[in-house]
């Protein structure tokens, strides 16, 4: 896998080419193998199974050429030292523990040290080093073929696992409790491409699955994050189920997430989010065959009004998303923390935003299909400057305050809707939706 190190700001690092926490070469071509894979949500159970506190129902049938996990092969540099005085940890993650133990205390006396920030200050309180130069449990740069499988991320000090300008990922049958802990991301690819995300379980304080690609004019010249497959996962708390953004400069594109399903996630099953500046944005993301309830927040999210903290980074045209697909998918409840009604039309449905405000020059978001979808319990959407979409057999049930759930501003034009219940109009929801 190349060296594993302890660094201050990124915790475990593992660089260079080919290989994983597993020497793997027996496994053959993953993704083809992977791909042989039935993943089957029942949506009708799942609301169910929700109510009664216990995890969806996912039937899984696995090929007769599923992989066998390969024996675990340490990297050498992870096994010099013993645990230390009244630690249980395995002589094998002693390096490991130790570094995690003096990162601030470095951080404070190293700032040079610290990886990957722009213009730095003189000096770096203790509320920034936590609140930005965190480490992540595993962060890994430049890792060609890498295969992540049965380990459980407990409460990391910020992100659980970090893939950095690496590609052939794939992580399966994994556990990510990090909710009500640290605002740390479940899985976060920057710059990453061909990846495999199927059945896992997550419940995390910030974005479940992440996609990032740079930052502005010089980001914009970077890798793409793209051809990922989500399937199969269950997915709890968090900031954004799939999430992509902030940092889109040199786009992130060709995303496939279907049969997940998604219990009391807060900010947005589907959430995309950039600026104005950023350049780049989404492009070719499939959202299908989807259980959602109990939404904490907003079931889709597409804005580009996305407050960025600052960064340094030169600024570029604006950000945008096109060519965005969801079909066959349920949201059961937004804005909720009962499982019913939302409390407030604090929170639309559906979010689209074109810009912090929105003129005839603003960029716009477009192709966007909705296709299948059906709503209850649910706020009416608010959809500013989008273009060129179409909603076909959208059905709201149920809505707050028994409203017309459409809202478009002047500047979202060119959107047709077939068989659309209500209509856009000033019709009421019918309390059912067809089967």
């Amino acid at each position: 896998m190349g060296a594993a190190s302890c660094s201050p700001g990124l915790g475990i690092v593992a660089t260079g080419g080919a290989g994983a926490l597993h020497d793997h070469g027996a496994l053959g071509d993953l993704p083809s193998q992977f791909a042989a894979m039935d993943q089957i949500v029942d949506h009708r159970g799942a609301r169910d199974d929700h109510a009664r506190g216990s995890t969806a129902r996912l039937r899984t049938t696995m090929p007769s050429n599923k992989p066998t996990r390969p024996p675990m092969k340490a990297s050498s540099s992870m096994t010099t030292g013993t645990a230390p005085a009244g630690s249980s940890t395995p002589p094998t993650w002693a390096a490991a523990e130790r570094c995690a133990a003096n990162q601030v205390l470095h951080a404070r006396e190293n700032p040079a040290d610290l990886i990957g920030i722009v213009n730095p200050p003189a000096t770096i309180s203790d509320s920034s080093l936590y609140g930005q130069y965190r480490s992540s449990l595993m962060t890994f740069v430049g890792v060609k073929n890498l295969y992540l499988e049965g380990f459980t991320a407990d409460n990391p000090a910020f992100h659980g696992v970090m893939f950095l300008d690496s590609s052939d990922i794939t992580v399966y049958g994994t556990r990510h409790t990090t909710f009500n802990t640290n605002n740390g991301d479940g899985l976060e690819f920057g710059g990453s491409s061909n990846g495999i995300v199927v059945n896992n379980f997550f419940d995390t304080g910030d974005d479940v699955v992440n996609f990032a690609a740079g930052q502005g004019l010089y980001g914009a010249q970077g890798r793409s994050s793209s051809d990922v497959w989500i399937a199969g996962n269950y997915l709890r708390k968090g900031h954004g189920g799939i999430a992509i953004g902030s940092h889109t400069a040199a786009w992130v594109q060709n995303i496939l997430a279907e049969d997940n399903v998604m219990y009391t996630t807060e900010t947005g099953g589907l959430r995309m989010k950039s600026t104005s500046d950023m350049a780049g944005g989404a492009r070719n993301i499939t959202f299908r065959d989807t259980a959602m309830a109990c939404l904490a927040t907003d079931a889709f999210i597409a804005s580009l009004a996305y407050t960025q903290s600052p960064s340094g980074y030169v600024s570029a045209g604006s950000a945008t998303f096109t060519d965005i697909k969801v079909s066959n998918v349920s949201v059961d409840g937004n804005n909720t923390t009962s499982c019913a009604m939302p409390t407030s039309t604090k929170n639309p449905v559906i979010l689209v935003e074109a810009g912090p405000t929105v003129s005839a020059d603003t960029s716009t978001v477009s192709n966007f299909s909705f296709d299948h979808v059906r709503f209850r319990n649910v706020n009416p959407t608010l959809i500013q400057g989008l273009v060129s979409s179409q909603f076909t057999d959208v059905c709201f049930a149920t809505v707050l305050g028994n409203v017309n759930p459409w809202k478009f501003d002047a500047y979202s034009t060119g959107n047709s809707f077939v068989r659309v219940s209500p209509p856009p109009g000033k019709s009421k929801p019918t309390g059912s939706c067809p089967q």
